[in-house]
């Protein structure tokens, strides 16, 4: 089958759409159209380090972080990658349907300023080296057998997308030249020499214009490279009127969006919907221009052999997940990706050492970023000197110093069985006793020595997770001295407010902005986790 033929399908396709279901495809949860075969049809899955399926059912082949990758230098390898992700992907979609064909990814943002905070995700800060990685990554996502595409990769996030405070409002402004060699180029490269079909606007302006409604889209991406279709960012939509003051309303955005070039919103599918109706109504946009923006969108699932039952990758099973030759293949990228910055000679060890000491925040734990999978073999560091090392004394150590927290009341927060911490305990024992980790800036978190759990300020104080994962970080805490009291604290979670100890001892945000005695904690150290590396130091062989 010809480009054109695809071409003449999707138009097909589209003639027999009513406006009404137009509308409800303009979102990147695409409704279904049962009288026509077609499904609902999520476009959005995230895939910088293989598929991403974030609950314990969806394990994948979890790759190492991009910044890690990037140290391959590696084409051959990342393509080999990308393939993986798109079996995998594949496999998932077709036991389950409905998503998991048009993934988010790779991160082509480059870093030119590690204080973004999102370094981990992307592959660094030169513009040729992010292009030629991401184009064979996504050579191999796309997995093109000459009619069909395996997936469709979405580069992130078109462009500039270079701070996080404020990034729904900012402007990021560049030189012309600044632009296309640099921030144009890795994605310009992915599209045109790589497998990369889609790209995703990013939150900020460029040059004083929204990055969703950038003529770029359509003139650079689409005209010159050969993308087929640009979503926009999280909530991207809306900020343009809300947050940007961009457009007087969303129904102008609708049209300024379309006409730039950006097809689906990944945003609140109702607001959307009710911004296309107006733009129609209000005489923004025609729908035949609602027919151009849906048929890139279409035109994608086409080439994805979504209608055809006889499209080749349908017949990929649940058997390629995590398999053994997925496994080799990656353990080929985490060795190629470590860079040994000195060995000052006691690498690798002559003979098995009798005692060896893994100490540090990561010792004994897997920190998982927002675009990580659930990998099926989880192994700290401290676990993989034991299985190397199984004669060896093996002793592991956080060092984060171990404190109680004692409430305005008077009596120590308590972690109960239930997850539920109360400020009840007269004295300190095991339900007591945190780490109190110093992430820096201020940053800390409290984990639970008994049960093994972080710390969560959502509503009240509990227990949570053993591990971090998710978008916001509530398990963050910021400590403030006290003005008013020597040695007291004043603690503060995530989005600003100040914990409050209650008259039954439970421990919840408030609004509370003098220091009164129910927002005053004090910290007493039980254990210092300097003093414990000390006398680590002095009784093992080798500390790593």
């Amino acid at each position: 089958m010809t480009d054109e033929n695809f071409k003449k399908q999707t138009e097909n396709i589209i003639s027999q759409l009513t406006l009404e279901e137009k509308l409800d495809m303009l979102t990147t949860r695409q409704a279904a159209v049962k009288r026509l075969g077609m499904e609902e049809f999520a476009i959005g899955c995230e895939v910088a380090r293989g598929f991403v399926g974030r609950t314990p059912d969806k394990v994948s082949t979890v790759f190492p972080q991009p910044v890690g990758l990037a140290s391959t230098f590696d084409r051959e390898l990342m393509q080999k990658l990308g393939e993986i992700a798109a079996d995998e992907s594949r496999a998932y979609y077709n036991a389950e349907g409905g998503s998991y064909l048009c993934l988010w990814g790779p991160t082509v943002d480059l870093v030119r300023d590690p204080r973004w905070g999102r370094t981990e995700e992307a592959y660094g800060e030169d513009a040729f080296l992010s292009g030629e990685l991401t184009a064979a990554y996504t050579k191999g996502m796309a997995g093109f057998d000459g009619k069909y595409y395996k997936t469709v990769p979405t580069l992130k996030h078109f462009c500039a997308n270079k701070n996080e405070q404020d990034r729904g409002s900012d402007d990021s402004c560049f030189t012309l030249r600044e632009k296309y060699e640099y921030y144009y180029a890795p994605f310009m490269n992915a599209i045109s020499n790589g497998g990369a079909r889609s790209v995703m606007a990013s939150y900020n302006k460029v040059n004083g214009v929204p990055s969703v409604c950038n003529p770029d889209l359509n003139g650079v991406l689409k005209d010159k490279c050969g993308a087929w279709f640009v979503v926009s960012d999280g909530g991207g939509f809306s900020q343009i009127y809300c947050s940007h003051h961009y457009t007087d309303s969303h129904s102008e955005t609708f049209a300024e969006a379309i006409k730039a070039g950006c097809d689906i919103m990944t945003d609140d599918a109702a607001l959307v919907k009710n911004a296309a109706r107006r733009a129609l109504d209000e005489g923004r946009i025609t729908e035949d221009d609602i027919d151009k923006t849906l048929f890139n969108s279409l035109y994608a699932r086409v080439r994805l052999g979504q209608f055809d039952k006889d499209c080749a990758f349908n017949s990929i099973s649940s058997s390629v997940i995590d398999c053994p030759e997925h496994k080799a293949v990656n353990k080929r990228a985490a060795l190629e990706q470590v860079c040994l910055l000195k060995n000052d000679g006691l690498l690798p060890f002559k003979k098995p050492p009798e005692s060896i000491a893994v100490v540090g925040a990561l010792a004994n734990e897997n920190h998982m970023d927002w675009y990580t999978g659930i990998s099926s073999a989880d192994i700290s560091i401290a676990e993989g000197f034991k299985q190397e090392f199984p004669q060896s004394r093996i002793t592991c150590d956080s060092l984060w110093d171990i404190v109680a927290i004692k409430a305005g009341n008077g009596r120590y927060l308590s972690a109960k069985e239930n997850g539920d911490i109360i400020a009840d305990a007269e004295s300190i024992g095991e339900s007591e006793l945190f780490e109190l980790q110093k992430r820096g800036e201020n940053w800390n978190s409290l984990f639970s020595v008994k049960y093994k759990r972080y710390v969560r300020a959502d509503g009240c104080l509990k227990l949570h997770n053993s591990v971090i994962y998710d978008w916001f970080t509530r398990e963050t805490l910021f400590f403030f001295p006290a003005v008013t009291e020597h040695n007291k604290i004043l603690i503060q979670e995530l989005f600003g407010s100040r914990l409050c100890c209650g008259s039954d001892g439970k421990i919840t945000p408030s609004g509370i902005k003098c220091e009164t005695n129910e927002v005053m904690f004090t910290a007493e150290t039980v254990s210092s986790g300097s003093q414990r590396a000390a006398k680590i130091a002095r009784n093992n062989a080798a500390v790593s």
